[in-house]
Protein backbone atom coordinates (compact mmCIF):
# COMPACT_ATOMS: atom_id res chain seq x y z
CA UNK A 1 0.00 0.00 0.00
CA UNK A 2 1.82 3.04 -1.01
CA UNK A 3 1.95 5.94 1.57
CA UNK A 4 1.90 9.67 1.11
CA UNK A 5 2.66 11.54 3.52
CA UNK A 6 0.73 14.61 4.26
CA UNK A 7 2.77 17.28 6.34
CA UNK A 8 0.66 18.21 9.14
CA UNK A 9 1.00 21.66 10.96
CA UNK A 10 1.48 22.32 14.25
CA UNK A 11 -1.44 22.93 16.20
CA UNK A 12 -3.38 20.10 13.77
CA UNK A 13 -5.28 17.47 14.54
CA UNK A 14 -4.07 14.08 13.76
CA UNK A 15 -7.19 11.45 12.62
CA UNK A 16 -7.18 7.93 13.45
CA UNK A 17 -6.77 7.44 10.26
CA UNK A 18 -3.11 9.39 9.23
CA UNK A 19 -2.09 7.41 12.50
CA UNK A 20 -3.34 3.65 11.12
CA UNK A 21 -1.52 4.99 7.62
CA UNK A 22 1.78 5.56 8.87
CA UNK A 23 2.02 2.47 11.41
CA UNK A 24 0.68 0.56 7.94
CA UNK A 25 3.42 1.99 6.16
CA UNK A 26 6.09 1.30 9.01
CA UNK A 27 4.98 -2.68 9.06
CA UNK A 28 4.96 -3.06 5.37
CA UNK A 29 8.76 -1.88 5.47
CA UNK A 30 9.54 -4.13 8.40
CA UNK A 31 8.03 -7.04 6.71
CA UNK A 32 10.17 -6.15 3.63
CA UNK A 33 13.21 -7.32 5.61
CA UNK A 34 11.69 -10.46 6.69
CA UNK A 35 13.84 -12.85 5.18
CA UNK A 36 11.27 -15.90 4.27
CA UNK A 37 8.82 -13.32 2.62
CA UNK A 38 10.45 -9.94 2.18
CA UNK A 39 11.34 -8.53 -1.16
CA UNK A 40 12.30 -10.35 -4.14
CA UNK A 41 13.73 -8.17 -6.70
CA UNK A 42 10.62 -8.64 -8.80
CA UNK A 43 10.42 -5.04 -9.90
CA UNK A 44 6.67 -5.58 -9.71
CA UNK A 45 4.29 -3.16 -7.48
CA UNK A 46 6.62 -1.54 -4.10
CA UNK A 47 8.99 -4.40 -4.59
CA UNK A 48 12.61 -4.14 -5.09
CA UNK A 49 13.82 -4.01 -8.79
CA UNK A 50 15.66 -6.79 -10.64
CA UNK A 51 19.43 -6.57 -9.33
CA UNK A 52 21.34 -6.13 -12.59
CA UNK A 53 24.92 -8.07 -13.12
CA UNK A 54 26.62 -5.06 -11.87
CA UNK A 55 24.92 -5.16 -8.30
CA UNK A 56 26.57 -9.11 -7.82
CA UNK A 57 30.27 -9.23 -6.57
CA UNK A 58 32.40 -10.99 -8.25
CA UNK A 59 32.82 -14.68 -6.92
CA UNK A 60 29.79 -13.83 -5.13
CA UNK A 61 27.62 -17.00 -6.23
CA UNK A 62 28.69 -20.14 -5.01
CA UNK A 63 27.96 -23.84 -5.69
CA UNK A 64 25.55 -24.37 -3.52
CA UNK A 65 23.90 -21.38 -4.26
CA UNK A 66 23.13 -22.93 -8.02
CA UNK A 67 20.52 -25.11 -8.42
CA UNK A 68 20.77 -28.76 -9.76
CA UNK A 69 20.35 -28.97 -12.97
CA UNK A 70 20.00 -25.56 -13.86
CA UNK A 71 23.48 -25.23 -15.99
CA UNK A 72 23.16 -26.23 -19.47
CA UNK A 73 25.58 -27.28 -21.90
CA UNK A 74 25.13 -24.07 -23.64
CA UNK A 75 26.00 -21.88 -20.94
CA UNK A 76 29.48 -23.75 -20.62
CA UNK A 77 32.85 -22.23 -21.85
CA UNK A 78 34.15 -23.70 -24.77
CA UNK A 79 36.75 -26.30 -23.88
CA UNK A 80 35.65 -26.81 -20.17
CA UNK A 81 34.31 -30.45 -21.02
CA UNK A 82 36.41 -32.10 -22.83
CA UNK A 83 35.77 -34.19 -25.49
CA UNK A 84 36.15 -37.77 -25.12
CA UNK A 85 35.44 -40.69 -27.36
CA UNK A 86 35.86 -44.71 -26.61
CA UNK A 87 36.66 -47.55 -29.20
CA UNK A 88 36.71 -51.57 -28.01
CA UNK A 89 37.51 -54.67 -29.71
CA UNK A 90 36.75 -57.71 -28.76
CA UNK A 91 38.89 -60.04 -31.06
CA UNK A 92 42.13 -59.72 -31.26
CA UNK A 93 44.26 -62.79 -31.08
CA UNK A 94 47.56 -61.75 -32.40
CA UNK A 95 51.04 -60.65 -31.44
CA UNK A 96 51.66 -56.86 -31.96
CA UNK A 97 47.51 -56.27 -33.10
CA UNK A 98 46.89 -52.52 -32.36
CA UNK A 99 44.01 -51.76 -29.96
CA UNK A 100 41.78 -49.21 -32.46
CA UNK A 101 41.61 -45.51 -31.75
CA UNK A 102 38.46 -43.77 -31.16
CA UNK A 103 37.29 -41.58 -34.00
CA UNK A 104 38.50 -37.87 -34.51
CA UNK A 105 41.41 -38.85 -31.91
CA UNK A 106 45.32 -39.47 -32.46
CA UNK A 107 47.23 -42.56 -31.01
CA UNK A 108 48.45 -40.20 -27.73
CA UNK A 109 45.45 -38.88 -26.77
CA UNK A 110 44.03 -42.03 -25.65
CA UNK A 111 44.80 -44.57 -22.93
CA UNK A 112 44.58 -47.99 -23.27
CA UNK A 113 43.28 -51.47 -21.25
CA UNK A 114 43.06 -55.05 -22.11
CA UNK A 115 42.09 -58.51 -21.30
CA UNK A 116 41.94 -61.66 -22.28
CA UNK A 117 38.42 -62.34 -23.30
CA UNK A 118 39.03 -66.56 -23.35
CA UNK A 119 41.78 -69.17 -23.89
CA UNK A 120 41.28 -72.13 -25.51
CA UNK A 121 43.74 -75.07 -24.51
CA UNK A 122 45.26 -76.54 -27.66
CA UNK A 123 44.45 -80.44 -28.48
CA UNK A 124 47.17 -82.22 -27.14
CA UNK A 125 48.76 -79.49 -24.32
CA UNK A 126 49.50 -81.08 -21.39
CA UNK A 127 50.46 -77.58 -19.67
CA UNK A 128 50.15 -73.75 -21.13
CA UNK A 129 50.70 -70.66 -20.27
CA UNK A 130 48.94 -67.11 -21.51
CA UNK A 131 50.63 -63.71 -21.06
CA UNK A 132 49.06 -60.12 -22.13
CA UNK A 133 50.61 -57.09 -21.66
CA UNK A 134 50.33 -53.69 -24.04
CA UNK A 135 52.12 -50.25 -24.27
CA UNK A 136 51.29 -46.81 -23.92
CA UNK A 137 49.76 -46.91 -28.01
CA UNK A 138 47.87 -49.80 -27.59
CA UNK A 139 50.33 -52.41 -28.75
CA UNK A 140 49.30 -56.19 -28.19
CA UNK A 141 51.97 -58.16 -26.47
CA UNK A 142 50.50 -61.43 -26.17
CA UNK A 143 52.38 -64.52 -24.90
CA UNK A 144 50.44 -67.73 -25.83
CA UNK A 145 52.21 -71.48 -25.30
CA UNK A 146 49.81 -73.87 -26.16
CA UNK A 147 46.74 -72.37 -26.34
CA UNK A 148 44.51 -70.06 -28.74
CA UNK A 149 43.71 -66.48 -26.36
CA UNK A 150 41.52 -63.79 -28.15
CA UNK A 151 42.05 -60.59 -26.50
CA UNK A 152 39.52 -57.38 -25.66
CA UNK A 153 40.75 -54.00 -26.14
CA UNK A 154 39.59 -50.63 -24.69
CA UNK A 155 40.96 -46.95 -25.62
CA UNK A 156 39.60 -43.84 -24.29
CA UNK A 157 40.57 -40.72 -25.84
CA UNK A 158 40.46 -37.48 -24.30
CA UNK A 159 41.56 -34.98 -27.09
CA UNK A 160 44.65 -32.74 -25.90
CA UNK A 161 45.66 -36.00 -24.54
CA UNK A 162 45.30 -36.94 -20.94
Amino acid sequence: MPFSHVPKNPGDLIKSEDWNQALDAIAALFAKFNAGSGHQHSGTGEDAPPIGTGGIADNSITTAKIQNAAITAAKLAVGTVPTIGVASTQGMSTNDALIPVPAGFARNECIYYAAIKYIAKSAGATAYTAGLTWDSNGKINLVADGVGVVVAGLAIGKKGGW
